[in-house]
């Protein structure tokens, strides 16, 4: 069975799932099928990998017997397809691992796949859970979550190993039943059916908020480190509609070979890079204060009192003391080092050491085989590593050319200037604040925001949360806490807070009221979900246009007598959206439409977003030695 690209629809339950339902034995088996050879498309695994029905050898259907399964439940192990070679630490969905039921010991382990251990009945407090119309279809992985299909409904019910919660996203806000006696029960958890489930999953993959790492043979969402540059990688090479599997393989690997050089130099130089980024904060303090002196205010607000704004000088000293203090701890780290000779030079010796230990290696291999392995291997095998080592050999002799930074194709333009974002406080006032951000735009015009640095808000350590948006109104990081308190809101030259007091603070009340409800600050993030696409919504639809505030903002630079990468920005982006007749106007799109839209994406939205020229073979890496790395792959 070959997977086929299909449209599929966002998935949005408008009520508490039901659990009547129809179970669908080959429906469940097609889309676990699908779900395998997605993944198998995403270079996750071999497509060989997959072992479908009939198998061979074949379930052993005694020892399911022996569980006093129900007959339907024996018959949808021996129909649904495995993966082979992968299980255990291999994740499968949101932490949980592959079953290959065709061995004894999983199969006897999907009958308490949570390692409860447990006796007695389904009534006793650790008595047994695993309904005879019941069927683990994964593992537990390393504490992740398992995946119990009812047999009778074909509903999934998905329990993480150690929070005893439901994990499922599809179902997070739904409450769920009252819980029994038995501590391993998880019959009280919220469910869905497995169309509903694998519907959702897959369109996370398509539209790659999941993507599978198989090197790490995990799963990557946006909150990892290397997520933006993996999915910029899956694009670039034509994801999901005219994906080269073969020339993303290639850039794949040259892409984790330079992580593990790039993470090799920085153990090497760990202190120094430590260092360096702790005089940068201060540095970066000490001009902000001096900032404030020059103009005479605390933290841009005139209402400030004079004996606070007095302090300033305070504590401009005491930062350039924390200045000097920083550098006189790099030099020692520096001199502790002993070979430093800056970046280059690291990241040089990590790829030398590197193809020194593999030419070793390999050259080890060699002998053993022309030795005592000559029994063991083939002549082609003995080719290959000759082939390898000449490789390693040719690199090593020309290392200075090997990825240090990027080399940017003809036509890359980058803009680096600074964001501005207002944090909206319950009480209706506002505190400012800014942040750096990179915008790289390709040969084919196609936009990218990229922040600089993960923390733009104004003492970041007293939010509870934090919504960061690029001048698009698009979320780049969302990040919340247990209470409210500051809420970070974008500024698009549409200050909510500056135009229509009322209209905002009438918001603002209405998510308190919300958060004070009978669910309690735990369940914030899900609830404040649509409370956001409101605010987006409410900022364009009070305050100014895009279009409008840009000529304002050119105004306000020119009157200023200040000149900038980021005027020359505003320039451009302001011809542009001059010149574009497709401006999307957010002003006429209802609040509910803005949240539709949101909801229900489908693959032709993501294949807008697709850059259209044809992949290369050549990938490029850039980024300062001490930063975050982005993957920039040109198409």
């Amino acid at each position: 069975m070959s997977y086929q690209m299909q449209t599929l629809p966002g998935i949005t339950l408008l009520g508490q799932p039901e659990k009547n339902g129809v179970y669908d034995q080959q429906e469940i088996v097609t889309l676990i099928t699908q779900y395998y050879e997605l993944l198998a498309k995403m270079c996750y695994f071999p497509a060989s990998y997959i072992k479908y029905a009939p198998h061979d050898p074949p379930i052993d259907v005694d020892l399911a017997k022996s569980f006093d399964l129900e007959p339907q439940v024996i018959e949808f192990l021996q129909a649904l397809p495995y993966v082979e070679g992968y299980s255990n630490e291999d994740e499968f969905i949101l932490g949980g691992s592959f079953a290959d039921m065709r061995d004894l010991e999983v199969l006897m382990q999907s009958r308490d796949p949570g390692f409860a251990s447990p006796k007695g009945g389904f009534d006793d407090e650790n008595g047994e859970y695993m309904r005879p119309w019941e069927v683990c279809i994964n593992e537990c992985g390393n504490h992740g979550t398992m995946m119990f299909l009812d047999t009778r409904n074909g509903h999934i019910t998905m329990e993480g190993q150690d929070s005893g919660h439901s994990e499922d996203p599809g179902v997070y806000n739904f409450p769920g039943g009252l819980r029994s006696r038995n501590r391993n029960s998880h019959g009280h958890l919220p469910s869905r059916h497995a169309r509903e489930l694998f519907e959702d999953f897959t369109n996370r993959l398509l539209k790659l908020q999941w993507i599978p790492s198989s090197e790490d043979r995990r799963m990557l969402s946006e909150w990892d480190e290397e997520y933006e540059d993996l999915r910029l990688l899956f694009r670039a090479y034509g994801w999901p509609h005219n994906f080269n599997a073969t020339s993303f393989d290639s850039a794949y690997s040259r892409w984790r070979e330079f992580l593990t050089i790039k993470s090799n130099a920085c153990d090497s130089a760990s202190n120094i890079i430590d260092q360096k980024l702790n005089l940068d904060s201060a540095t970066e303090s000490l001009n902000y204060h001096s900032k404030c002196v020059r103009m005479g205010v605390w933290d841009r607000d005139p209402s400030k009192h004079p004996e606070e704004i007095s302090m300033l000088e305070t504590i401009l000293e005491e930062n350039r003391e924390i200045v000097n203090e920083a550098n006189e701890i790099l030099e020692k780290a520096i001199a502790d080092h002993g070979d430093w000779k800056g970046e280059r030079a690291e990241i040089i010796k990590a790829w030398k050491k590197h193809f020194e230990k593999d030419i070793e290696r390999q050259e080890g291999n060699l002998e053993w085989w022309r030795g005592e392995g000559r029994a063991h291997c083939k002549e082609e095998e003995i080719e290959e590593t000759r082939e390898k080592i000449r490789i390693l050999k040719e690199r090593l002799a020309n290392v200075e050319e090997q990825p240090i930074s990027v080399e940017e194709p003809d036509g890359v333009k980058y803009y680096y200037f600074c964001g501005h974002y207002y944090y909206l406080n319950p009480d209706g006032s506002q505190l400012y604040a800014y942040g750096s951000w990179k915008l790289r735009i390709n040969t084919s015009g196609k936009r990218y925001w990229i922040p600089e640095q993960r923390e733009f808000a104004y003492e970041p350590d007293e939010m509870n949360a934090r919504y960061i948006f690029n001048f698009a109104g698009e979320v780049i990081l969302r990040e919340t806490r247990d209470r409210l308190r500051d809420i970070a809101a974008p500024s698009l030259g549409t200050l909510i807070m500056r135009y229509h007091r009322g209209a905002a603070q009438a918001y603002l009340d209405d998510l308190e009221n919300r958060i004070d409800s009978v669910n309690g600050r735990e369940d914030w993030e899900q609830m404040t979900k649509v409370a956001w696409d409101e605010l987006i919504y409410l900022e364009w639809k009070t305050g100014l246009w895009y279009g409008e505030w840009l000529e304002k903002e050119r105004k306000r630079l020119q009157d200023k007598g200040q000149y900038t990468e980021y005027n020359v920005w505003v320039d451009d982006e302001l011809k542009r959206v001059t010149e574009d007749n497709d401006v999307e106007n957010i002003k006429e799109e209802s609040i509910g439409e803005a949240v539709i839209k949101k909801e229900n994406v489908k693959t032709e939205d993501v294949e807008e977003e697709i850059i259209k020229e044809e992949p290369t073979e050549e990938v490029s890496i850039k980024d300062e030695f001490s930063g975050k790395l982005f993957m920039e792959t040109e198409s």
